[in-house]
């Protein structure tokens, strides 16, 4: 049988031994390798170099124990580190340089080159929320055309350092977090953009984006994560979908940030749309960005999007996460769905292999 292998974090490959792998499931992998008639090997960037003819890597033995063994290095490898760095870019890139097959290489895009790589496509006009950078100019000029705005870091994440600006009472308020005061403020302003906001936005790492008015569920807003991925016939497909609600007065949906998940049917259930017409909207559109994304990022094979649905049953996109932590389906009982998004991966993997 050959090998398949799985390229981790450090923090997690250090917890394979003690069964404490956080959001990874091996044995989920373990299963899917299975069916494929694979197996899979774990290990980290600093296990590998394009001249060596084997790997140190934890193999699940007969008992079901996880052991490092050396074997051949595999072929084909699933990225589900984070590596950033450019001397980590360098090193990945030395493996395919030699020959080996690694998707999903890089997994951390920055949400503004993502937007002006799908504006190139007028098909997805109606689907993309104007989105720039955040600069005093930018934001003024922003602040001019829509009633609300949301502001967020340009890279990275998981609901940390959202900001909100609204009209209020003619003039503008922005919600924003304290890390000081460890709590909400709701900052009143008009023509000045507060001290607060300048100095957080003049990093130059920050984007303004139009607010997207979206659909809600006992009152909360709620958008979704939505699995897309490439399967055993290298084809793209959306593995599932899962809602996320924000918890109550809080615009963020973001599950480290509070949220909550939710199947989808069960969250369309409480308004006027068609959960079918919904799901297949939904489908349609981010199998068009996983596609046009993947011309424009080589490798992508594995990503999961944000998408928000407007009351008119409208998908927008939020943003796209390199690395789909997969655990959203898992809160939210889709265990069948939660086991594939690991399953599809292995089937794109052996896909590659049988296609040399």
């Amino acid at each position: 049988m050959k090998y398949i292998g799985i390229l981790l974090d450090n923090i997690v490959y250090r917890g394979i031994p003690y069964g404490k792998t956080g959001y990874e499931n091996l044995s989920f992998y373990e299963d899917a390798a299975k069916l494929y008639g694979l197996i899979p090997c774990f290990f980290t960037l600093k296990d590998i170099t394009p001249d060596m003819n084997e790997i140190k890597a934890y193999v699940r033995d007969d008992l079901g124990s996880y052991k490092k063994k050396n074997i051949p290095i595999p072929r084909v490898i699933h990225n589900r580190g984070l590596y950033f760095s450019k001397k980590h870019q360098s090193h990945l890139q030395s493996l395919v340089k030699k020959g080996f097959i690694l998707f999903n290489q890089w997994n951390r895009y920055r949400k503004l080159e993502i937007y002006h790589t799908l504006t190139k496509y007028d098909e997805l006009t109606e689907n993309l929320p104007e989105t720039r950078k955040a600069t005093k100019d930018n934001i003024r000029l922003m602040e001019n055309k829509y009633s609300k705005l949301i502001l967020k870091p340009d890279s990275g994440s998981l609901g940390n350092g959202l900001m909100k600006i609204e009209d209020y009472d003619h003039k503008k308020l922005l919600t924003i977090f304290s890390h000081r005061e460890k709590n909400w403020l709701r900052i009143p302003f008009t023509k000045d953009l507060p001290e607060m906001l300048k100095k957080r936005i003049s990093s130059g790492n920050y984007i303004v984006q139009e607010y997207i008015p979206l659909v809600l569920y006992k009152g909360n807003p709620f958008d979704m994560r939505v699995s897309c991925q490439k399967n055993h016939l290298g084809e793209w497909q959306m593995t599932g979908v899962v809602g996320k609600v924000a918890k109550d007065e809080s615009f963020i949906t973001n599950v480290a940030k509070g949220g909550t998940v939710y199947q989808l049917g069960e969250l369309l259930h409480h308004t006027l749309l068609d959960e079918k017409k919904v799901t297949a909207r939904i489908e349609q559109v981010s199998l068009k960005i996983s596609k046009i994304l993947e011309e424009h990022f080589s490798g992508l094979a594995d990503i999961g999007l944000d998408l928000g649905i407007t009351t008119e049953g409208i998908p927008k996109f939020i943003e796209c996460n390199g690395r789909d932590l997969r655990y959203s389906f898992r809160n939210a009982n889709m265990h069948d769905i939660w086991k594939n998004t690991y399953a599809t991966p292995i089937g794109y993997g052996k896909f590659l292999m049988d296609r040399g």
